[in-house]
C-alpha cells in the first residue's frame, strides 16, 4: 500500500450514536419451514435490546426449563447477561419473550482446545409453555455415514466479513460423513474425536457456520419424530469442499444430560446397567427399555413376553387392568393413560382417578414401585394402555465436583432455602487421603460462605466467611481428607436471599512451580523431560508453567519469545484447571526469532499458570517469558504509540508472518453505549481488532484497505462487567512505525 505522509498519528476512542449491527445466516439451504422447529432456541446478550443483534448462538429446548447448547457458547459470558428466546422463526417478530438464564452447566470434561465434549446446559428462569421439547437421541445407530440430517441457525452465510443475512431462521440438509474419512489428512486430519461426528457435502456449499454454534443437528427417529443427534461445534471455514462441519455427538452425552435434567431417570439407567450409548432396544428383542422394565422384565436380556394385563371382575362388570413397574415417584417421567373400545381410537384417562390402591414396593428392585390402573367397564370390549414421556419438572440435586477441578455455576431460586439463605452442596470425589487440598469459593455477585461438610451425616466440619485475598466475596479453605470419610462443599451466602454466579474449585498447586510476579522477565528452556500439554491429548507439546497470583485486577500482558522454536503462551486458571486464553507465536524478520503475546485481566488473589509451550510437536529450546502491565485506555482519550521490532506478534495473522502489534486494555466503557475506536498513521497500514478480555473472542475488526491513507476504525457496544483488549497491528510484514 502506498502511504501518503500526514501531520499526526493517533489512536482514539470516541462516542457515536447507536446503530444496528448486522448478522448473517447459515450456509446453503434456505428459510426454515414456518413452525417446523419450535424447539429452536436463540441465545442472546441481555444488554442488547434488538433480538437479531443480540443473538450470538443457538440451542435446543430439551425440557421446559433446560436448553442444550455448545460449551464454548457461554465461555466468558456471565450468566446474568444471557437470555434465551424459544419458539420463533423470526427474531424480529413482535412480542417475543426473552427468558433469563439462571445457570450454565458445561460438561466437566470440556476442552476449549479442540472442542472435545462441547456441550452445555442452560437452566431457564421460567419454563417454556406451549412448546414440545426436542427429543434427545437414544439410538446412536441413527448417526450413520450417508444419513441425511438437518441443521439450522441464525449464523453466517460464509466466511466473508461483509456477507450479511437477516433474522429469519434458516436450515439445510447435510449428509453424515464417515468417521474414518472425516479424519483423513485431506479432510479434518484426525481432529474428529469419538465424541464428535462430521456432516456436510464433499463438494461443500452446505454447512453450519459462525453464529450457528450450539444449535441442533436433527434426524428422524424410529417413529418419524425429530431427535437431536448433534450440537453445532466447530469447523474449518464454512461450506468448503472436504471440510465438513463438526458436531458434538449427543448420544455420548445422553446420560450426563439425564443426570442433570432427569436425575431419577439417570439413576434408573445406572442401576440397571444401561450404558451411555445404549439405544431404546438394548437387547435386540424389539422392545424398548421402558416397555420391558414396566412389564417386570430385564431390559438387558432378550425376551418374547408381552405386557402383563388383566381383568378386575365385578358382578355384571369387567374392567381391564394394567400393572406396571416404574421407579418410585415416576422416575422424572410424565405418565399418561388411554382407553379404547374397539382399538380404532383412544381417549385419555386421568391416571390418578383410575389408579387402584397405593403404589406397592417391588422386592429386589430398590427404589421401584408397582402401580395398577383400572379402565372403564368393558361392554362389549375395553382396552387400556399407558404411555410415558420425560417429565417437565425441575429437580434440585446434589452436584459432584471431582478433585482436581472447578465449576462455574450459580445459586438460584431452585436451590435449598433454609432460614432465608440459599445453599447448594457438592459431593467432593477423588480426594487424596491425608494430603493437603484447597477449596476456594469466588463470586463477584454475592458475599460468599464456604462450608466443609460430612457428606453422609451432614455435620459441618469447617466454615469460612472472612476476607480472603483482598476480596470479601472470596473464601478459601485448606484441609487434609481423612481416609474413609466422604466430604461435601456447601456454597451459601452471608446475606439472606443472595443468589448469583460463583466458581467453586478443589485443587492443589503444583509443587516446584516457579513464581512470576508483577513486571518480570525469566529465561527458561523447554526440554524433552518436561510435562506434555494435557490440553492436546495424543500430541507432544512440552510445557513449562509459571505461577502468577495478582495483587489486583489490573490487566497483564504476557510475552513469550524464542530464537529456537515457535512458542505458544497460555493462561490457565490454576484452581479450576481451565485454559482461559492462548496465543501462538509467529516468525519475526531479520534475526531468526519468534514471539507470542497474550493480554488478560486477572482476578485479585486467584492463582494462574502462565504456560510456555511449543507450537510444533516435540520441539525444544530456550525462551524468555515476560510479564508487563498493560497500558490502559478510557473512553474519550487519545494516545500516541509505535510498533517496534521488540513488540509482540499479532497471533491472528498468517503463520510465519511477522505482524508487530501493541495491545491496550479498555475496562471502563459504559455498557450499552456504542463506541468507535480509530487508529491513524503516517507510516503504517494499520489494522485494528478488539477482543473480549475474558473469553479472548474477537469482537470487531477493521483494516481500511485504503491506498492513500491509513485510518482504521471499528464500532462496538460494550457489555456490563466486560473488559476489552484493543490490538493495533500492521498489514505489511515486519513494518514498524508510529501511530
Amino acid at each position: 500500500m502506498k502511504v501518503i505522509p500526514a501531520l499526526f498519528a493517533l489512536l482514539a476512542i470516541t462516542f457515536l450514536p447507536a446503530a444496528r449491527a448486522q448478522q448473517a445466516r447459515i450456509v446453503g439451504g434456505g428459510p426454515a419451514p414456518a413452525g417446523a422447529f419450535p424447539w429452536m432456541a436463540a441465545v442472546l446478550h441481555k444488554g442488547v435490546a434488538d433480538n437479531f443483534t443480540a443473538q450470538f448462538g443457538g440451542g435446543s429446548l430439551i425440557h421446559p426449563r433446560w436448553v442444550l447448547t455448545a460449551a464454548h457458547i457461554p465461555q466468558g459470558e456471565k450468566v446474568s447477561e444471557m437470555q434465551v428466546i424459544v419458539g420463533t422463526d423470526d427474531l424480529d417478530a413482535a412480542g417475543l419473550q426473552r427468558i433469563n438464564v439462571l445457570e450454565v452447566i458445561r460438561h466437566p470434561q470440556y476442552l476449549s482446545t479442540g472442542y472435545d465434549n462441547d456441550v452445555a446446559l442452560l437452566l431457564l428462569e421460567t419454563p417454556v409453555i406451549g412448546v414440545e421439547p426436542l427429543e434427545i437421541i437414544s439410538d446412536p445407530s441413527l448417526v450413520t455415514a450417508g444419513a441425511l440430517a438437518t441443521v439450522m441457525g441464525w449464523g453466517s452465510y460464509s466466511d466473508a466479513a461483509n456477507d450479511f443475512g437477516g433474522p429469519i431462521l434458516r436450515s439445510v440438509e447435510v449428509p453424515i460423513v464417515d468417521q474414518a474419512l472425516a479424519n483423513t489428512p485431506a479432510y479434518l486430519n484426525g481432529a474428529v474425536t469419538a465424541n464428535m461426528f462430521a456432516a456436510g457435502e464433499d463438494a461443500g456449499g452446505k454447512d453450519s457456520c459462525s453464529g450457528d454454534s450450539g444449535g441442533p443437528l436433527v434426524l428422524r427417529g424410529s417413529e418419524g419424530q425429530w431427535v437431536q443427534a448433534g450440537v453445532v461445534s466447530w469447523g474449518e471455514s464454512c461450506g468448503v469442499a472436504m471440510k465438513p462441519g463438526v458436531y458434538a455427538r449427543v448420544s455420548k452425552f445422553r446420560q450426563w444430560i439425564q443426570s442433570v435434567v432427569w436425575p431419577d431417570y439417570y439413576a434408573w439407567e445406572v442401576a440397571h446397567g444401561i450404558t451411555t450409548d445404549s439405544g431404546p432396544d438394548v437387547d435386540g428383542d424389539g422392545a424398548v427399555q421402558w416397555e420391558e422394565y414396566a412389564r417386570r422384565r430385564n431390559p438387558l436380556v432378550p425376551d418374547t413376553g408381552y405386557l402383563l394385563a388383566g381383568l378386575n371382575l365385578q358382578p355384571g362388570h369387567f374392567y381391564p387392568t394394567l400393572t406396571l413397574r416404574r421407579p418410585a415417584g415416576g422416575g422424572n417421567l410424565t405418565w399418561g393413560l388411554q382407553h379404547s373400545t374397539r382399538l380404532q381410537s383412544w381417549a385419555p384417562l386421568d391416571p390418578a382417578t383410575q389408579q387402584t390402591g397405593a403404589p406397592a414396593t417391588v422386592p429386589g428392585d430398590s427404589g421401584a414401585e408397582q402401580i395398577t390402573w383400572r379402565g372403564p367397564d368393558g361392554t362389549p370390549s375395553s382396552f387400556l394402555r399407558a404411555a410415558h414421556k420425560p417429565g417437565g419438572d425441575y429437580y434440585n440435586i446434589r452436584r459432584t465436583l471431582s478433585f482436581p477441578g472447578g465449576v462455574t455455576h450459580a445459586l438460584h431460586a431452585g436451590d435449598t432455602l433454609t432460614g432465608g439463605f440459599r445453599s447448594r452442596d457438592y459431593l467432593l470425589t477423588n480426594l487424596p487421603a491425608a494430603q493437603s487440598v484447597t477449596l476456594t469459593l469466588r463470586s463477584s455477585v454475592f458475599n460468599s460462605v464456604l462450608l466443609l461438610v460430612n457428606a453422609d451425616t451432614g455435620a459441618v466440619i469447617s466454615t469460612v466467611n472472612t476476607n480472603t485475598g483482598g476480596n470479601t466475596t472470596d473464601e478459601k479453605l485448606v484441609f487434609a481428607p481423612a481416609a474413609g470419610t466422604r466430604y461435601a462443599a456447601r456454597v451459601t451466602t452471608q446475606v439472606a436471599g443472595g443468589t448469583g454466579e460463583f466458581t467453586l474449585a478443589v485443587f492443589r498447586i503444583k509443587t516446584g512451580t516457579t513464581a512470576i510476579t508483577g513486571s518480570q522477565s525469566i529465561i527458561g528452556e523447554i526440554e524433552a523431560s518436561d510435562p506434555v500439554d494435557e490440553f492436546f491429548p495424543g500430541s507432544t507439546f512440552y510445557t513449562d508453567d509459571y505461577l502468577f497470583t495478582a495483587a489486583n485486577s489490573n490487566a497483564v500482558t504476557v510475552f513469550l519469545t524464542s530464537t529456537q522454536f515457535d512458542p505458544d503462551v497460555s493462561i490457565i486458571n490454576a484452581e479450576t484447571g481451565e485454559r482461559l486464553l492462548s496465543a501462538a507465536g509467529l516468525q519475526s524478520v531479520g534475526a531468526y526469532s519468534y514471539s507470542a503475546m497474550q493480554t488478560f485481566v486477572p482476578r485479585a488473589g486467584v492463582s494462574y499458570y502462565l504456560r510456555a509451550s511449543t507450537g510444533a510437536q516435540s520441539a525444544v529450546g530456550g525462551y524468555t517469558i515476560k510479564t508487563a502491565a498493560t497500558v490502559a485506555m478510557t473512553p474519550g482519550t487519545t494516545r500516541a504509540g509505535s510498533l517496534t521490532a521488540t513488540d509482540g506478534i499479532d497471533s491472528a495473522s498468517v503463520p510465519d508472518y511477522a505482524i508487530f502489534a501493541d495491545e491496550y486494555i479498555l475496562s471502563s466503557a459504559p455498557a450499552g453505549v456504542l463506541r468507535t475506536i480509530s487508529v491513524s498513521s503516517t507510516s503504517l497500514d494499520t489494522i485494528l481488532e478488539l477482543f473480549d478480555a475474558d473469553s479472548g473472542a474477537s469482537v470487531a475488526y477493521n483494516d481500511d484497505i485504503a491506498t492513500g491513507v491509513s485510518n482504521s476504525s471499528l464500532t462496538f457496544t460494550p457489555q456490563a462487567g466486560h473488559s476489552y483488549v484493543i490490538r493495533v497491528s500492521e498489514f505489511a510484514v515486519g513494518t514498524t512505525g508510529a501511530y
